[in-house]
């Protein structure tokens, strides 16, 4: 698997409150103090991600990016990342 850092990646997009899901090109954010950047190979969207974007649960800023499962391959590490290198496999569940 490549780890070069690309500029862009295809994501599924909430644009505006209420709105259907979209996919679209988006910038591949930097991680900062204390983040992680992470090649996300594997996704879930549950019924909470529905709900947010049906009723606009938690009044989020927009465009939004939902997910609440992923699992991947950090890439880069934020200023005082101690606990994961590149490379390392992992998963999330927010």
């Amino acid at each position: 698997m490549s780890t070069t850092i690309p500029e862009k990646q295809t994501a599924l997009v909430v644009p505006t409150a209420f709105a259907p899901f979209e996919i679209q090109e988006v910038d591949v954010p930097k991680p900062g103090a204390g983040e992680v950047l992470v090649r996300a190979e594997s996704v879930g969207l549950n019924p909470a991600d529905w709900a947010i974007q049906a009723y606009d649960f938690f009044k989020s800023s927009y465009p939004l990016i939902l997910g609440c499962e992923a699992a991947g391959t950090v890439l880069q590490v934020g200023e005082g990342v101690t606990s994961l290198a590149v490379g390392d496999k992992v998963y999330a569940h927010i």
